[in-house]
């Protein structure tokens, strides 16, 4: 695997690891949440359900736009949008508008699937085989699909 591959690759792992940081961040602090804002953890539960539903949702529409702008530019959009949802987050003075910043999360991170597999499949070869064997064999399958057309 040529050097800036690998280098990409390597940014694009960091990018999906982070991802599944920030939803799966959500649950361990839902008990300091629920501690600041003075309710219950059956309302903070929903924090992950407000998170997820534009994280799936909105995969579509990323897609979508990361074939009509790039997956570059849109990865650097989840990236920055991710970040500045979650300082949002920290500084959310109401539940809220704690809820609003988690939404907006979900739909910054919505990003990375569309774009990171886009980038990968378009810049990794099957000769670059650690960045293949890093996927399952079903996604393999399908990127092989999509580098044929």
């Amino acid at each position: 695997m040529k050097p800036a591959t690998l280098r990409l690759v390597l940014l694009v792992s960091c990018a999906h690891m982070l991802v599944h940081v920030y939803e799966l961040s959500i649950s361990s602090v839902e008990q300091h949440v629920a501690d600041e804002f003075g309710v219950a953890t059956r309302e903070t539960g929903s924090l992950g359900t407000i998170w997820r539903i534009p994280f799936g949702a909105g995969a579509l529409l990323a897609g979508w736009l990361a074939d009509r702008f790039g997956s570059k530019p849109m990865l650097v959009l989840y990236l920055c949008g991710c970040a500045g949802s979650a300082l949002a987050t920290w500084a959310a003075p109401s539940l809220g508008a704690l809820f609003a910043t988690m939404f907006a999360m979900g739909s910054f991170a919505s990003i990375y699937h569309p774009a990171g597999l886009a980038i990968i499949s378009r810049e990794t070869t099957a000769a670059d085989d650690r960045a293949v064997r890093l996927r399952p064999p079903a996604v393999e399958r399908r990127l092989d699909e999509l580098r044929r057309r």
